[in-house]
């Protein structure tokens, strides 16, 4: 053999060992045990390849031609063993698919080690002369041959394809995959052609020689780019796994990568499948937010809300964005989608409780103070009326029927004045039995008649607690926000001031026999 295909032969091989020590060293990273088991195989192939165009004799041709094809054969099992645990199917379904392919290239294993008696595999072999004058080996496979190691071949394409796939979904390890894929290609090409044209068609170039190419490729994937570190597998894992949405884009905000998390969390409201293209996802959401997607990271930070398809409930979310820099140059963004729904629900069920009357449902006399002190310290001139009544002997009804019945009443004048209140107007309990309602923009005399309302509405109907049926009446007094109220220098003031007159006018009610309505 040509001293320069011995040479190149032999580096193949070093390279081989050394890429089989490294990988065995890095054991506990992800896939390494299998990826060692696969250059393995291919090392088998060289070296046998290798020591058959290295011995003149027939007889020794074939053993080592024989030995070759256990490397032939193992080297697709094990490169699906490899590509599967490398993509993160569990170690399980790995295994078990590596025993049943195992199970099959055994077969013509076994036929081509007992070839000699029983030629279901090969036809023919003779042993020739090539150019140079030095002898090689000339196989005719049969039918049977043929078909299992086209199925070699086809196991190859598929382990190919799926690492392939892998490095298109992670971009984090591209670069080592798609040199992977490209060491696995070059040698199973060559293998191919020199089985379909002949081994003449190389010019008598081994097999074997084309593994420094893949050799080569395979420790620049280890040494360069972090083919079995730990860093890109984890980030893998966690892009996938991670509850929160991840959001990748361009910086033109064309969205180019979700992670399921985030698939599953705006799919369910646009009504796409977890498959869709991410640009699918990227317009609806950019529509909801009112800006392009280049902007989020302008932005830095969304709270929404987005609706169900089938219901009136609401999911909501906060978005956090950072931008990718290269050298200083932004190349894109990457947005991290947190579900706080529950924990928006929580908050506004506490402000709830914290601004609400329990009872009744209406406004607290802190957030009613908070709320009117708000509007009336707006600039400009301040417009509205308060409304303020209570219950006409209210500590009889407890002190005859008891508080579980006062409450009753209480409950039921909050209804019954709510049918007459429009939904701009606040209302709120500012006392065991007094409420106060305020009318923004509304005039005196509207406000009048607006109380008015209120006092028939209560006193429309008796109110049924069980033990009696009970006649109730208000009494109310209602002061316009005008002049006097702006005197006062504060908001706080302005309010105190505007609910002085409002309880001036209901105590004037009282006095003069309850059942009415008395402006200030």
């Amino acid at each position: 053999m040509d001293f320069s295909l011995v040479f190149l032969n032999i580096l193949s091989l070093v390279f081989l060992a050394v890429i089989i020590a490294l990988s065995w060293y890095r054991r506990q990273m992800p896939g390494a045990v299998a990826f060692c088991i696969f250059v393995f195989t291919a090392f088998i192939w060289s070296f046998g390849s290798f020591m058959e165009q290295s011995v003149s004799s027939y007889s020794a041709k074939v053993q080592w031609r024989n030995f070759t094809q256990v490397g032939t054969f193992g080297l697709p099992v094990a490169g699906l063993f490899f590509a599967l645990s490398y993509i993160g199917v569990p170690a399980k379904k790995c295994r078990l698919t590596a025993c049943i392919l195992s199970c099959w290239q055994a077969l013509p294993l076994i036929l081509i080690f007992s070839d000699s008696r029983l030629h279901l595999m090969r036809q023919s072999v003779s042993l020739v002369s090539d150019s140079s004058g030095f002898p090689m080996l000339v196989v005719r496979q049969t039918v049977f041959g043929m078909i299992c190691v086209s199925l070699n071949y086809a196991i190859m394409v598929v382990v190919v394809c799926i690492l392939l796939a892998t490095a298109v979904r992670r971009r984090s390890r591209r670069f080592s995959l798609l040199i992977i894929s490209a060491g696995i290609t070059l040698p199973v090409i060559f293998s191919c052609l020199n089985n379909a044209l002949g081994s003449g068609a190389f010019v008598g170039i081994p097999d074997s020689t084309s593994f420094v190419f893949s050799a080569f490729t395979a420790f620049i994937g280890i040494r360069y780019f972090g083919l079995l570190v730990l860093s890109p597998a984890a980030r893998d894992l966690a892009f996938d796994v991670v509850d929160e949405g991840i959001l990748v884009g361009t910086a033109e905000g064309r969205l180019v990568d979700m992670n399921p998390a985030a698939r599953r969390m705006l799919g369910r409201h646009f009504g796409l499948s977890e498959n869709a293209r991410p640009s699918e996802f990227g317009q609806p959401l950019a529509e909801i937010l009112g800006a392009q997607t280049h902007r989020l990271c302008v932005v830095k930070r969304w709270t929404f809300s987005l609706p169900f398809p089938d219901g009136d409930e609401k999911a909501h979310y906060e978005l956090h964005c950072f931008e990718l820099k290269n050298k200083n140059v932004v190349i894109g963004y990457t947005g991290i989608l947190h579900d706080i729904t529950e924990e928006t629900n929580l908050l506004q069920q506490l402000m709830t409780k914290a601004e609400r009357d329990p009872l009744t449902g209406v406004y607290n006399k802190l957030a009613f103070t908070e709320i009117v002190s708000g509007l009336l310290d707006q600039d400009g001139d301040v417009s509205g009326s308060l409304l303020l009544f209570d219950i006409d002997q209210f500590k009889i009804c407890n002190d005859t029927y008891g508080h579980l019945a006062g409450d009753k009443v209480i409950k039921e004048l909050c209804e019954r004045s709510r049918t007459v209140l429009r939904p701009c107007d606040i209302f709120g309990r500012v006392g065991g039995d007094e409420f106060a309602v305020f009318f923004p923009g509304m005039s005196e005399g509207d406000a009048l008649a607006a109380a008015e309302r209120i006092r028939a509405a209560v006193a429309s109907a008796p109110i049924d607690l069980t033990e009696c049926v009970l006649d109730v009446s208000v009494s109310a007094g209602v002061a316009s926000a005008g002049s006097p109220a702006k005197t006062v220098a504060s908001s706080i003031g302005a309010f105190e001031n505007l609910f002085s007159r409002a309880d001036s006018a209901l105590y004037r009610s009282k006095d003069h026999g309850r059942n009415r309505v008395t402006k200030f």
